[in-house]
């Protein structure tokens, strides 16, 4: 989208005398940052660590609590290995303007 469409998508947010100077739109795609080289084997050791605890537990016979325990650690490591992604993709639908007023 250019500045032309968005001042005429954007025209009852405008105020008088207010143009649309620049507008854009993040990168689509799925975008791995070089931090994610070390992260994603970091996080498939987070997940798996709580993983094997909680087979470990269920295989011993013990209850349900204590399997609640690793919970959190899988729910963060799901996020971190792939929530965070769509986070992202959700976010690259979002557009940006920037106008005249100070």
């Amino acid at each position: 989208m250019n500045a032309a469409d968005s001042q005429h998508e954007l025209r009852p947010e405008l105020g008088s005398g207010e143009r649309v100077l620049w507008s854009g739109m993040p990168k689509q795609g799925l975008r791995l940052h070089w931090a994610d080289g070390f992260i994603i084997p970091f996080i498939v050791i987070w997940m798996a660590i709580p993983l094997f605890g909680a087979t470990a537990t269920l295989k011993n016979g013990k209850g349900i609590g204590e399997v609640v325990f690793f919970l959190p650690f899988l729910l963060i490591g799901g996020y971190m290995l792939i929530g965070r992604y769509i986070v992202d993709a959700k976010r690259e639908r979002s557009m940006a303007s920037r106008t005249s007023a100070s």
